[in-house]
């Protein structure tokens, strides 16, 4: 399953980064409390309506994410995806996710709110039987911006960076500067809660770094 993946992202990657008007590479580092210190790869091109994501995570895992999004008006839009993650363990999970987004404030400051539901399916290497779970999706960030610096902290539970087989919180803080039309830097630092079904207090289970780099077509 791994080989597949690493040919199908091979493969989709260039097309899809040849027709981009975003393209991104971050290199972090994540903590996990049950592995050591790992680092973060990933690799990125959007458009206004999709995206495509591949992250590879130390050895733990790979992730092919793809997204699809659009706007119901000025101040609400959505977006939608399907998520491919596969452990160096054995296991696979695949997670289709909606939300609905709402934005109030001025383009300065505004709040953002998300709901949502993901569904998700696991197979363990070793195991017949498939594994379901359903988990609801809240967003919340409070967005600043100033010229060409943005600023944003907040609670998810849709976190790229944390996408797994059950949505479970994740707070995090990023700033990004826009040097040019073409060219951006963001630095994000995100960190993960327990399984809140089996943990209801707050108990980070890992978290990270990541600086990421950006090139944009000027003229979009």
């Amino acid at each position: 399953m791994k080989k597949i993946l690493l040919i199908l992202s091979i493969f989709l990657l260039p097309i899809f980064l040849f027709a981009s008007d975003e393209y991104s590479v971050a290199f972090g580092i994540r903590k996990n409390n049950q592995t050591d210190n790992s680092h973060y790869f990933l690799l990125e091109g959007e458009t206004d309506k999709f995206s495509v994501t591949l992250m590879e995570n130390g050895g733990e895992y790979i992730s092919l994410d793809t997204r699809y999004k659009g706007k119901f008006s000025r101040l609400f839009d959505w977006n939608t995806g399907t998520v491919f993650n596969h452990f160096s363990s054995g296991a696979t999970t695949l997670m289709v996710n909606g939300n609905v987004n709402g934005r109030y404030g001025t383009e300065s400051v505004n709040l953002s709110l998300g709901l949502g539901v993901q569904g998700a399916v696991l197979k363990y290497k070793d195991i017949d039987q498939l594994l379901f779970s359903i988990s609801p999706l809240v967003n919340i960030s409070i967005n600043l911006k100033a010229e060409e610096n943005s600023f944003s902290f907040g609670f998810m539970m849709d976190m790229k960076y944390e996408r797994q087989f059950k949505a479970v919180e994740t707070f995090f803080i990023k700033a990004r500067r826009d040097f040019s039309p073409s060219f951006a830097m963001s630095l994000e630092f995100w960190g993960r809660g327990a399984e809140y079904l089996m943990d209801p207090w707050l108990n980070f289970q890992s978290g990270g770094i990541v600086l990421k780099f950006t090139l944009k077509d000027s003229n979009t």
